[in-house]
């Protein structure tokens, strides 16, 4: 068998640069993954917000040249450690290393020479560039790795780049879509300022989009095999309602759609152990768990009372997190015997009217306005009832998390909350996407809670004990990989 050279090409890595659930995945998956093969070496934009401190053995190692128009811009690459894993990192100044990690702001458009003016123009250029930085590196060191592994849109150029050169074809590539809600839209006279322009690979419908073909249909019309985060989330993709105007493509591609459920860090997701957990426990403990629900009523200036039951969101105020569920049934949440503890940022519609009910029933709901690591960890360490009312969720991260510290999770069918959460014996389930199937599942929990404590208890130990480590995930992508290098 061939020994197993893995390149993964990510946005994000958490800790180091971390904006959502890709970096949790990054930051997670090549721990237990490195166990498996022989090699894996992790390539990201060398951000200014990554940590020079927390690297180890830093390293510059080449510098290369990637052509956008007429200009040539000078690419430094460096090599270090994080923890046990491998990173190479790219820096330069215009297009990569400038601002937070999507902050398209910050990017060089080289139609105008300006930065760009339109933030979602700029993520899509940066990560285009950084597509062609990775490329141009393979191509320097064609025998470095034999497997390339591209997440999500942001590198799903690459996948095309490499699929593409003849001089490359021992290189096999797997694209994993994280979310196919997030596309990378260009018009084509960027697509045609980079050398050799893939703007000639998009068939006519995607071409003649309005907003430009999308960075996403490079990676699944090109990838050797194609990978998505939950068995339900790959039966979905296929479908009109959540394909994203993919779903013909990736029919088309069937054959080669895998699923790999995500996991999750249950080194650092760990109540018995965590820092931000005020009192530390286990299922063996889990009468400790009790104060950490009086801390987080604490710290949020709601009664501390433990007959009703507190529930917690942690999540970006979007639609598809289902916040339009929550703000439109407020009267109605209000009326339940319960607290809310809210947690999280984004759309000012949501922010707006969250504010409003907390400063209306301070006694009652809790809004947190910012995106807050160790907050997060009180609510989930301390609420009963984790709320997930998703719209979509490819697989979701924050149900496995809340149910490792104690939480039951109410949520709704779709994607990895309908892999992971069953009706039952680790949480709640509705599966209509409505304001009143929410309402009554919450309902049914809370009556749970309150009248049946045995079978709370129960739900409680069940979600404690699962298995959300990366290990299984590191088993089924590896074997992915031995399919491939056959």
């Amino acid at each position: 068998m061939k020994p197993t050279r893995v390149l993964f090409a990510a946005a994000e890595m958490a800790p180091l640069a971390k904006a959502g659930g890709l970096g949790d995945v990054i930051g997670g998956l090549p721990l237990e993954l490195q166990k498996q093969v022989d090699r894996l070496v992790i390539a990201l934009p060398f951000y200014e917000e990554i940590p020079r401190p927390a690297l180890h053995s830093l390293e510059r190692i080449t510098t290369l040249t990637v052509k956008v128009g007429q200009q040539s811009y000078s690419v430094v690459v460096w090599k270090a450690r994080y923890k046990t894993m491998s990173l190479l990192l790219f820096q330069q100044p215009d297009f990569l290393s400038q601002g937070k990690i999507y902050d398209g702001f910050s990017v060089l458009n080289p139609l105008t020479g300006l930065v760009s003016s339109k933030d979602a123009v700029g993520q899509a250029l940066r990560y285009v560039f950084f597509s062609y930085a990775v490329y141009a590196f393979i191509c320097q060191r064609p025998k470095d790795f034999n497997i390339i592994h591209a997440h999500d849109y942001h590198m799903a150029p690459l996948v095309a780049l490499l699929h593409n050169d003849l001089n490359l074809s021992h290189l096999k590539t797997i694209y994993t879509i994280h979310n196919l809600g997030y596309a990378g839209s260009l018009l084509k006279p960027i697509w045609e300022q980079f050398t050799p322009s893939l703007y000639r690979l998009f068939d006519f419908t995607e071409a003649l989009r309005p907003k430009g073909p999308r960075m996403s249909w490079l990676g699944i019309k090109s990838a050797d095999y194609i990978t998505t985060v939950s068995p339900q989330y790959a039966k979905e993709i296929i479908t009109p309602e959540y394909g994203n105007d993919f779903e013909l493509l990736l029919q088309q591609r069937q054959s080669d759609l895998y699923s790999v459920l995500n996991g999750i860090d249950t080194k650092f997701f760990d109540p018995t152990v965590d820092p931000a957990v005020q009192v530390n426990f286990s299922w063996r403990t889990i009468k400790q768990r009790e104060r950490n629900k009086i801390f987080l009523q604490r710290q949020c200036g709601l009664p501390i009372n433990n007959k009703i039951p507190v529930i917690g969101i942690v999540t970006r105020l979007d639609t598809p997190k289902g916040m339009n569920l929550i703000t439109h049934s407020l009267t109605e949440l209000s009326r339940l015997p319960v607290q809310y503890v809210i947690c999280g940022n984004g759309i000012k519609r949501y922010t707006t009217v969250l504010r409003a009910v907390a400063k209306l029933r301070p006694e009652q709901w809790h809004f947190h306005n910012k995106f807050d690591t160790t907050f997060s960890q009180y609510v989930y360490a301390g609420s009963d009832i984790f709320l997930m009312p998703s719209r979509h969720e490819p697989c979701g991260l924050a149900q496995l998390i809340a149910m490792r510290y104690g939480a039951v999770p109410v949520v709704r069918a779709t994607g990895g909350l309908k892999d992971t959460v069953h009706e039952g014996y680790n949480g709640f389930v509705f599966t209509k996407y409505s304001s009143a199937a929410m309402l009554t599942t919450l309902k049914r929990a809370i009556k749970v809670y309150q009248r049946e404590p045995d079978i709370w208890q129960q739900l409680v130990l069940h979600g404690m004990k699962g298995d959300y480590s990366w290990k299984k995930s590191a088993l089924a992508y590896a074997k992915l990989y031995r399919s491939l290098l056959k």
